[in-house]
């Protein structure tokens, strides 16, 4: 009888096979989103949004927050691409300041592809390049507040 491990691994297997598909045929048409945190000199915690476009790998949108409430994350996404600008795929995670994103994505013509719970490896772009920001810049810098992480 096989074990429990085993019967979940071909599930994992499939859903690996079916991102790397997708990024193989639609490379120029995918943007990754995800979260990641700032702990600032008075011990505050600032939640940065990246959306990152995975040909060239350029960031197409940056913005910072206290508190990421869904409306203010599907707010994001929508000034992210104005007009007739959004990708077809957006690749995010599981996370509760994305549920408002769905009705968001659908109304600007965008599928929204979720990655699987735990599995970071699904995102590499945009995990790699938050990597590089921890380690390039907020090892070696003390945060004192928002306006430094702005748009400009």
């Amino acid at each position: 009888m096989p074990s429990s491990t085993t019967a979940i691994l071909p599930m994992f297997q499939a859903a690996s096979v079916f991102m790397r598909q997708l990024l193989v045929s639609h490379v120029q048409q995918i943007m990754a989103a995800d979260f990641y945190v700032v702990p600032t000199a008075t011990s505050r915690l600032l939640f940065v949004l990246v959306m990152l476009a995975h040909h060239g790998r350029s960031v197409v949108h940056v913005a910072v927050t206290a508190q990421p409430t869904t409306t203010w994350t599907a707010h994001q996404l929508r000034g992210a691409f104005p007009w007739d600008e959004a990708p077809r795929y957006l690749i995010r995670d599981r996370g509760r300041a994305f549920a408002a994103v769905r009705a968001t994505a659908e109304a600007i013509a965008m599928t929204e592809v979720l990655t699987a719970p735990c599995s970071p490896w699904q995102s590499g772009a945009i995990e790699r390049f938050i990597g590089s920001v921890r380690r390039e810049c907020l090892d070696h810098v003390i945060t004192s507040m928002a306006a430094g992480y702005t748009e400009s």
